[in-house]
């Protein structure tokens, strides 16, 4: 009987990995033009070591749109390579994250803004090809003369930050003082009453 049941947790197992692999989406990322911004994808078979891995291919499109943006592929002997003709939006722009399914965009501009449909083919692992074509890639790129900062490069949420906790310091400040006068009028009083 415990045998039986051995068997069939096995089988499910293994039957579940078979599915595929699975990718969790990236969180829309926004930045400034000029930057370079890496993808979040994670291999979620956490049973398939990466080094058995032998060639992943991106497909990278406009949600909504069938014109390719960028192919690009990854193999034990050619290493990465972007395929010309295919799409060269993102040429010279893009590089891989090594022993990861994830890609690093750079030099980027406002017109580099959108969604974008991922479609990452997995070949390797001692399994058949698993493919996703779910992952999705939000990115907003904003002017630098948008972008929130100072000339010197100081967000502004840390310029109000500090403006904010120099004004509670002050209201702290001038509270304490005005205890302290309060107290030592109350003392003068309670000598001169004294005195008479």
């Amino acid at each position: 009987m415990f045998k039986a049941i051995f068997i069939v947790v096995k089988l499910l197992c293994l039957a579940i990995p078979a599915l595929g692999a699975s990718y969790h989406d990236q969180a829309p990322v926004s930045l400034c033009s000029g930057k370079e911004v890496t993808t979040n994808f994670v291999y979620g078979d956490s049973a398939v070591k990466f080094i058995n891995l032998t060639v992943i291919n991106w497909t990278v499109r406009k949600t909504k749109q069938d014109k390719t943006e960028i192919f690009s592929y990854y193999n034990k002997a050619a290493g990465f390579k972007i395929r010309d003709g295919q799409g060269n939006r993102f040429k010279d722009r893009v590089t891989w994250v090594p022993n990861t399914i994830n890609l690093k965009f750079s030099d980027l501009t406002t017109n580099d803004t959108g969604f974008y449909d991922v479609a990452i083919t997995i070949f390797g692992a001692g399994k058949e090809e698993t493919k996703d074509t779910k992952a999705t890639f939000q990115l907003t790129v904003k002017a630098k003369d948008n972008c929130e900062s100072n000339g010197g490069g100081i967000s502004t949420g840390t310029i109000v930050g500090v403006v904010v906790g120099l004004l509670v310091l002050l209201i702290i400040t001038l509270v304490i003082v005005l205890v302290l006068i309060k107290k030592r009028k109350d003392k003068k009083g309670y000598m001169a009453a004294l005195t008479k």
